[in-house]
């Protein structure tokens, strides 16, 4: 996919559900992935063409506490894009001294807490995370499958424990075309290939398989997900969103209530 068309698709995620308005200080979560880099660029685009006033940085949460991210801080170098690594234990925690079976929930929890605090001590109030169409499907497939309920991850929402706004600017990008514009632009040497052990052998990974047996069977059937999912107006795609008020109410008033983070950090 060419720039200009996820830029476009961007676009209408972000004014549709009014996830950016000038001024903001947003910063972007780097996992090291594809997604994640696509997000990174499209918020600078963003950032050129329509809401010059943003501050924008990239956050890279370190897993491991010794990740070479030399390239991907030549890439924002090169963009005029504050980097911020933030080095923990969190994947030693995970394997090693939890030794958990399914570590998947536990790590992205981690993550995020470690994430959204360094984006609150450096003053960005809004995060960008790079889940796209296929990981909204996945997740609204394993919640409905696994847990009896209508539920996936929100496109915009507020979190009021950590002044913290959450969104998906990517959510109407299917991944194969993430995949083509990162090849087409030849960005590969930016992307850092994930170490986590249980990396293609999640259930997630199942919830791929499955969409590709449904892709085979009904037409347009992404884009069928998505328009239910709006319709129905799942909690952080309601036009009229809640915690955009929640937001502006919260905004008014700082919250005593902070993430708890003993023994991650280095």
């Amino acid at each position: 996919m060419k720039r200009q068309q996820l830029l476009n698709l961007t676009v209408k995620a972000v004014k549709k559900y009014n996830m950016i308005n000038d001024n903001d200080h947003i910063a972007v979560g780097l996992s090291g992935g594809k997604d994640s880099l696509t997000s990174l660029i499209m918020l600078n685009e963003l950032k050129k063409y329509f809401y010059p006033n943003i501050k924008l940085c990239g956050i890279a949460i370190d897993l491991s506490g010794d990740t070479d991210y030399s390239e991907l801080e030549n890439f924002c170098k090169e963009q005029n894009i504050d980097l911020y690594i933030e080095r923990t234990d969190i994947k030693k925690i995970i394997f090693e001294v939890r030794k958990e079976s399914n570590p998947c929930s536990l790590c992205a929890k981690m993550r995020k807490s470690a994430l959204f605090t360094k984006a609150e001590s450096l003053g960005y109030h809004k995060v960008v995370l790079g889940h796209n169409k296929d990981d909204i499907i996945e997740t609204f497939l394993m919640s409905l499958l696994e847990e009896g309920r209508i539920h996936t991850c929100p496109c915009n929402t507020y979190l009021d424990k950590t002044h913290i706004t959450v969104i998906r600017p990517l959510m109407y990008v299917n991944e194969k075309d993430i995949v083509g514009f990162i090849n087409k632009e030849e960005l590969n040497k930016y992307v850092i290939k994930s170490t986590c052990p249980a990396d293609g052998n999640t259930r997630r990974e199942d919830m791929k398989n499955l969409m590709k047996s449904f892709r085979t069977t009904y037409d347009h059937f992404d884009d069928k997900i998505i328009g239910a999912i709006e319709r129905a107006g799942i909690d952080g795609y309601k036009e009229d969103n809640d915690s955009l008020k929640l937001e502006k109410k919260n905004n008014k008033t700082k919250s005593k209530n902070k993430f708890s983070l003993k023994n991650i950090f280095r």
